[in-house]
C-alpha cells in the first residue's frame, strides 16, 4: 500500500530523525508495512488475536467459578503467590503476557521485512511492554500494595527518598555503592604497577608459589569496563586463582581516557597497548613469549593483535605471543545478538553526534544500553524494589563493578562501531589496516582456548564459536550462565554451574560440536589450568616483582582504575 510506504519514508525526514535518532519508529513502521501488504496474513493474525482474547475470557470465567487453577509462569515479575491467588491480579498478569508476546511475535513474523529490521522492531516493542508491566505501578502490584500496608505507608516515603536521590544522580541505583571500595575489598590481589603510559598501567601480581610456569600470562581486559571484574573478592578472583596455581600474572589496566585523548585510535590499543605491554612483560620475566588472555572487546582487540603480530614483514621474527585465550569475544559481527539494536546505521550516526560534542562516549550511556538489553531485570526490577517498595539497593560486588563504567575515546569507538559492527570487516581478509598492517585472521597459528557462555546476550556463544577464521588448534569451552557470571565462575563445593569442553578439530558447526561433548559439573577454570600447564612451559623459580629497568611505581590496583 502506497500510504504505508509514504509513512515509512516519512521517518527519513530530518526533524523525525532528530526526534527518533535510534530509528525505532521507522523499524516498527516497516514491520507494519509488511503486514499491510499481506492482507491474508494480516487477517490470520487478527483471527489469532481474537481467539487468544476469547480463550483468556473463558479462562477468567472458569477461574471465577473455581473450575481452573492459575497458570504457571516463569516470569520473575509475577513470582509471588498474589499474582496467582487473586483473580484481579491474575487477570492483569495474563492479559499483559498475552498482549506482549503477541505483539513481539507480530514484529518477528512480519512478511517481506529484513530480519534485522524485524529484530529491531521486536526489541523495542519488548522495551515498551516492559515499561507498561502491571508490576511497575503501585495500584496494580499486589506486593507493593501489601508492603505499603505492612509499613503503614513508610515504604512509599522511603521509595520517594530513593527516587529523589536517583534523579539527582541521573541513574537508577542497582547497588549499595558505600559497601565497596576498589583496593580495599575489591581488586586486592597483591601486586605492583611496574609500567605506565598515558593509555595504560601494567600490573604485575606477586607470586604466591616458589615456582611458576616459564611463560607469563598477560591479561587484556575490556576498556568498556574496568579490569577488576577479574579480581573481585578473593573467592571470586580469577587473578588470585591463577597466581595460587603457580602462574606469573600481568594485567593491563586501561586508562579512563579524558577528552584530550579523543583521537586515540583502535590501533593504538594494539600498538601502544598490547604490543608495548607484552614487550615489558617479556623484559621483566626473561621469557621469549607470553600467553595472552582477552575478554570481550579486549578479546576482539587481542584477535586483531594476533593477526597483526603474525603479519610481521620479518617472517623469521619470533612471535611474542605463543598461545592465547578468549573470553566471550566476537570476531564475526554478522549476528552480534541483541546489541545489534544499538549498532545499526541510525545508532552509529547518533553516537557519532554525541562524541563529536564531548570527545568521547560517556560510560553511563554505554551502561544504559547494556541495561536495556535486560531491562526487565536490570531496570524495572530495581524501579519496583526501590521506588514502590522502598528497599535500598543491596551490596553486590558484580553490580558495583557494573555501575563503574569508563569513557570511550571518540576515534576508537567510531572506528569500532563502523568497521566491526556495521561493516563486519575483521573477518574479511585484508579489509582492515591497524598500526600499519593489513589484518588477516587466517594466518593465526597459535593455540587458542576459547570460552563462550550459554546465556550471553552481548556476545552469543554460537558467534563466539566461529573459529573458521584462524588456522591454529582450538579448544572450545561453553560455560553456563551469561557474559559475566559464566566467566567469573570459580570452583565451589557443591558445584553451582556446568560446562562443556572439547577440541574443535575439523568441526565448524557449534550445535554438532556441542552434541559431541559431555556435560561437566562445576567450573571450567580447572580445565583451563590443565590446558595452560601444557602451553606455558616448564616450572622455573618465581619472579621478583619488577626489574632494574621497570621498577614498581605503586601498589596494585594502581591509579588509573580509581580515576573518575
Amino acid at each position: 500500500m502506497k500510504w504505508m510506504g509514504d509513512r515509512v519514508e516519512l521517518y527519513n525526514n530530518p526533524f523525525i530523525k532528530f526526534m527518533d535518532p535510534l530509528g525505532v519508529g521507522k523499524a516498527i513502521a516497516q514491520t507494519q508495512a509488511g503486514w499491510m501488504n499481506h492482507p491474508v496474513g494480516n487477517a490470520e493474525k487478527a483471527r489469532a488475536w481474537l481467539q487468544g482474547v476469547s480463550e483468556l475470557q473463558v479462562y477468567f470465567l472458569r477461574r471465577a467459578l473455581g473450575l481452573e487453577i492459575a497458570k504457571e509462569t516463569k516470569d520473575s515479575r509475577f513470582s509471588s503467590d498474589q499474582w496467582s491467588t487473586n483473580l484481579f491480579f491474575d487477570m492483569l498478569k495474563e492479559s499483559f503476557l498475552f498482549a506482549s508476546e503477541f505483539m513481539f511475535d507480530m514484529a518477528m513474523d512480519a512478511p517481506d521485512t529484513p530480519p534485522h529490521i524485524k529484530r529491531k522492531a521486536a526489541f523495542w516493542i519488548e522495551q515498551i511492554f516492559n515499561s507498561l508491566s502491571p508490576s511497575n505501578f503501585l495500584l496494580t502490584n499486589p506486593d507493593a500494595l501489601q508492603t505499603m500496608i505492612n509499613t503503614r505507608g513508610q515504604s512509599l516515603v522511603d521509595g520517594m527518598k530513593l527516587l529523589m536521590q536517583d534523579m539527582k544522580d541521573n541513574d537508577i541505583s542497582m547497588v549499595d555503592k558505600d559497601a565497596f571500595k576498589v583496593g580495599k575489598n575489591l581488586a586486592t590481589t597483591p601486586g605492583k604497577v611496574v609500567f605506565r603510559t598515558d593509555l595504560f598501567e601494567l600490573i604485575q601480581y606477586k607470586p604466591q608459589t616458589k615456582e611458576v610456569r616459564e611463560i607469563p600470562i598477560l591479561f587484556v581486559p575490556p576498556w568498556i569496563n574496568k579490569f577488576y571484574v577479574l579480581d573481585l573478592t578473593e573467592k571470586k578472583s580469577m587473578i588470585s586463582y591463577l597466581v595460587k596455581q603457580g602462574f606469573s600474572v600481568f594485567l593491563i589496566s586501561w586508562r579512563n581516557v579524558p577528552k584530550e585523548m579523543r583521537d586515540t585510535h583502535f590501533g593504538d590499543y594494539l600498538g601502544r597497548g598490547i604490543d608495548r605491554a607484552q614487550n615489558v612483560v617479556r623484559a621483566i620475566s626473561g621469557a621469549d613469549s607470553v600467553h595472552a588472555v582477552g575478554y570481550c572487546i579486549g578479546g576482539t582487540a587481542l584477535s586483531s593483535y594476533m593477526a597483526w603480530m603474525n603479519a610481521d614483514p620479518d617472517k623469521d621474527a619470533p612471535k611474542p605471543v605463543s598461545s592465547w585465550t578468549l573470553f566471550a569475544s566476537l570476531v564475526d559481527f554478522s549476528k552480534p545478538g541483541e546489541i545489534e539494536s544499538f549498532v545499526d546505521q541510525d545508532s552509529y550516526d547518533m553516537v557519532c553526534d554525541i562524541m563529536e560534542k564531548e570527545g568521547y562516549l560517556d560510560g553511563s550511556k554505554m551502561n544504559a544500553a547494556f541495561r536495556m538489553l535486560r531491562s526487565k531485570d536490570l531496570v524495572w526490577s530495581f524501579f519496583v524494589d526501590s521506588y514502590l517498595c522502598g528497599e535500598k539497593p543491596k551490596a553486590f560486588d558484580l553490580l558495583f563493578w557494573n555501575s563503574d563504567p569508563t569513557r570511550l575515546p571518540e576515534e576508537m569507538h567510531r572506528f569500532y562501531l563502523r568497521e566491526f559492527y556495521v561493516n563486519n570487516n575483521l573477518v574479511r581478509k585484508n579489509k582492515l589496516t591497524l598500526s600499519g598492517r593489513k589484518i588477516d585472521l587466517s594466518i593465526i597459528e597459535q593455540p587458542l582456548y576459547d570460552v563462550a557462555t550459554v546465556q550471553d546476550h552481548i556476545t552469543p556463544w554460537k558467534e563466539c564459536f566461529k573459529c573458521d577464521y584462524i588456522s591454529g588448534p582450538v579448544r572450545q569451552v561453553l560455560g553456563s550462565s551469561g557474559h559475566i557470571l559464566g566467566v567469573v565462575s570459580p570452583p565451589v563445593d557443591p558445584p553451582k554451574r556446568k560446562y562443556w569442553a572439547g577440541n574443535v578439530g575439523d568441526c565448524r558447526d557449534p550445535d554438532l560440536w556441542l552434541d559431541q561433548q559431555e556435560e561437566q559439573k562445576g567450573s571450567w577454570w580447572p580445565d583451563w589450568i590443565e590446558w595452560l600447564d601444557g602451553n606455558c612451559g616448564k616450572k622455573v623459580p618465581a619472579l621478583k616483582v619488577g626489574s632494574a629497568k621497570y621498577k614498581p611505581l605503586c601498589d596494585a590496583p594502581g591509579e588509573y582504575v580509581v580515576e573518575p
